[in-house]
Parts: C-alpha cells; sequence; structure tokens
C-alpha cells in the first residue's frame, strides 16, 4: 500500500514535549498508510536517544545543524512518500483524528481549490487558541503596533459550507497535498523562524489556491516551549523574519517603511515600559 500521509516534526531541545506528541499521533496513525518524519535541528537533549530507543518506528532525519522551521520541514518534505504532508509542531497534542479528517477532507468534492487546512487551536487550559491570521500589509503593520483598544484585531474569516476560509493558517498544524508542494515549493529558507507559514501561503494565494480551517479534530499548542521568554534577541529574530517579509511582499520601499514603523514602536516603548533592550531593538531595526 502506497503512503499515504507523512506527518513531519521538527524537533530542537523538546524531547518531553515530542515524546508525548508521537505517543498521541501513533494513537491516531494507521499502517501502512503513515509514516512519520522527525526533522531534528541537533538537540543537545536527550531527543536523538529518546527517538532511537523508545520510537523505532520514526524516520530520523539528523539536520547536522539548527536550520530553524522552514527549512527543516522542506528537508522533511523533500524526503517524504506520502501523497499529503502534515507538518505538526512537537509541542502539541492532537485532540481527535486530525490525519483521518484531513485525508478526508482532500478526498472529497469540497477540497476543490484548496491548498492546504489547518484545525482550530487551543491553549493547555483549553481556551480558543490564535489558529489563522490576515496577510500583514502596510495599513495593518501600523494598525498592529497601537494599543489593541484604538485598534482590535479582527481575523477576516469567511464561512463557507464545509470549511472557514482565511488568509493563513497557524504553522503548528498544516495538512496539505503534495501537489501544493509541487506548485508552490517549499518554505523560503531565509525565514529561520516567524513569518514562514504566512509568506509561503501567500505564494498559495497567488498560485490561486484557498487556505482553509477545517472545524473537527482540535489541537492543543504549548506556544513557545523551545524558549517562552521574549529577549532581544529572539526579538531581532522575529523582526527580522518580519522585515523580509514586506520586502517580499511589497519591495524594498514595503521592508524601509517596515523599519521605519518598528523603530518608532520599540523606541516609544523604552519608556513606557521600562525595557532597557527597547531601546536597542529600536536601533537594531535599521539592521535586520
Amino acid at each position: 500500500m502506497q503512503t499515504r500521509i507523512s506527518i513531519i516534526l521538527v524537533s530542537y531541545n523538546c524531547a518531553h514535549y515530542l515524546r508525548s506528541c508521537l505517543n498521541q499521533v501513533a494513537h491516531y496513525m494507521q499502517h501502512p498508510r503513515d509514516e512519520v518524519i522527525v526533522v531534528d535541528n541537533a538537540s543537545s537533549d536527550e531527543t536523538i536517544r529518546m527517538l532511537r530507543t523508545e520510537f523505532g518506528w520514526v524516520t530520523l532525519i539528523e539536520a547536522g545543524a539548527n536550520l530553524g522551521f522552514g527549512q527543516a520541514n522542506n528537508l522533511g518534505m523533500q524526503q517524504a512518500k506520502g501523497d499529503f504532508f502534515f507538518l505538526l509542531n512537537p509541542d502539541t497534542e492532537l485532540l481527535g483524528d486530525a490525519m483521518g479528517t484531513g485525508l478526508a477532507f482532500f478526498e472529497s468534492s469540497h477540497s476543490q481549490g484548496v491548498g492546504v487546512l489547518g484545525f482550530p487551536l487551543l491553549s493547555v487550559a483549553h481556551t480558543p487558541e490564535v489558529s489563522a491570521g490576515n496577510f500583514p500589509d502596510l495599513i495593518s503593520l501600523a494598525a498592529g503596533l497601537l494599543p489593541a483598544k484604538v485598534f482590535p484585531y479582527q481575523l477576516t474569516v469567511k464561512q463557507e459550507s464545509h470549511y472557514s476560509l482565511v488568509d493563513y493558517v497557524s504553522g503548528a498544524d498544516l495538512f496539505l497535498p503534495r501537489s501544493t508542494y509541487t506548485q508552490v515549493g517549499g518554505f523560503d529558507p531565509a525565514f529561520f523562524l516567524f513569518y514562514e507559514e504566512t509568506e509561503w501561503q501567500y505564494r498559495m494565494q497567488q498560485h490561486g489556491l484557498l487556505r482553509v480551517l477545517l472545524s473537527g479534530p482540535q489541537i492543543i499548542h504549548h506556544v513557545g516551549t523551545s524558549d517562552h521568554k521574549v529577549n532581544l534577541a529572539k526579538l531581532l529574530i522575529f523582526e527580522k523574519s518580519r522585515v523580509y517579509y514586506f520586502r517580499k511582499c511589497f519591495g524594498s520601499l514595503g521592508a524601509w517603511y517596515c523599519r521605519f514603523m518598528l523603530s518608532i514602536f520599540y523606541f516609544s516603548r523604552s519608556f513606557s515600559k521600562g525595557k532597557a533592550y527597547f531601546r536597542e531593538a529600536a536601533l537594531q531595526m535599521w539592521h535586520v
């Protein structure tokens, strides 16, 4: 039987969460329909030993370095055998058969024109998490830097009969047919972390492919388990990706505008929040 679904996880020093996630995946996966691939970004914890001793049925790809999210997923998709890819964060818990549900959807007539789908995300407290977003643009960038009371964020959703149509779905869980990968290509490896799934799905839109949220199985997401603390280094990684996104989508002027708005934002926060690194961040915005 041909492999139908390749479940791909990217790990980096998250052995505890990865173990739990793989045990749950094993509960719902079907042999030989499914395969599981873990791409490890040079973890220094017990991840490799754990995979070799406890999960012999998992295909392990050792990246040899920390390649980031997108490039590591590209490695997994390049070696995957399945007709469908399920990109899943290791810090997630499946509450239902996401693989079977995703496959059934893409095998139905309702999937015509759909390039990728995601499932609703929950926090560890089982409250709704961010499962999708609007494509950032020059207006939303300015609005997003203002207090939420002034410009509250509203997700743009178009409700169809069998799914919710959105700009992009969260990178925590992405279920897509191989044909999407063949048509659009993989993640842009220039993104180390953050914004890579947004830009990828922006390209899907340019190819006329829909991005949808599918009701059914929910997924608990332990957001930021690898490093939940915000510091200057992590902030600069995030903003470097944001600037690069605006450069790709809006050109060099868009990147300049993004840097300008961010520098003002972080300089103002250095006074209001009392965080010393915000002033340094304001200066660094012109170098990311």
